[in-house]
């Protein structure tokens, strides 16, 4: 925040950005900002910043992160709780997918042991240890989502324009998540009335 009484934002911290045809990294966003498609290893555009817009606005709102998380996994889990399945298409496509869900959709973390989901460690050595695990025993916990709805994670606020638009920035599929300007075009933001406009 710039200044507290004129409620100005300044927005810092650009170390990870790049044009559309660089080459995008695996290891973009922080972690509770991060939209699934960069988790799973989906291809990504610009709409993750759109995902990462509305966890901000939402935060704003409430004093709190929205997707608390202590691991990716949590993450995937609040996601998943909150704003609803991961897309087949995403499923499919995701090279990561595999480290978070079993072949049946499950969502699932090593039952102790390292933490194996790291974008540090890579995608063989990943299999490998997975291998091993099995071979040895070693057992997965399922991680089951716990179901809520994004307008009680915003203290059930009573502006259903807001709602929407935040749900529509947070939708898990970029595809139809909103695009830079089809958020400016968002009622929320086109029909605003603020206390302060009347007088």
């Amino acid at each position: 925040m710039r200044s507290y009484s004129k409620c100005q934002v300044k927005v810092i911290d650009l170390g990870s950005s790049c044009f559309i045809h660089d080459h995008l990294s695996s290891y973009v966003q922080s972690r509770s900002y991060r939209a699934p498609e960069v988790i799973l290893g989906c291809k990504y555009d610009y709409k993750v910043d759109i995902w990462s817009l509305g966890c901000i606005i939402a935060e704003l709102y409430t004093g709190y992160v929205l997707f608390q998380n202590e691991s990716v996994v949590g993450l995937l889990a609040r996601v998943i709780g909150i704003m609803g399945p991961i897309p087949e298409h995403m499923a499919r496509e995701g090279k990561h997918v595999s480290n978070y869900f079993t072949d049946e959709g499950i969502l699932y973390q090593e039952a102790g042991g390292v933490d194996m989901h790291s974008q540090n460690v890579s995608e063989s050595a990943k299999r490998r240890h997975r291998k091993k695990m099995e071979q040895e025993g070693y057992s997965y916990n399922m991680v089951i989502p716990k179901k809520t709805h994004l307008k009680a994670r915003l203290n059930n606020v009573d502006d259903p324009l807001f709602v929407d638009f935040l749900s529509k920035t947070l939708d898990v599929d970029p595809e139809k998540r909103l695009s830079a300007s089809e958020a400016l075009k968002h009622p929320w933001l086109t029909e605003a009335k603020y206390p302060d406009e009347d007088e």
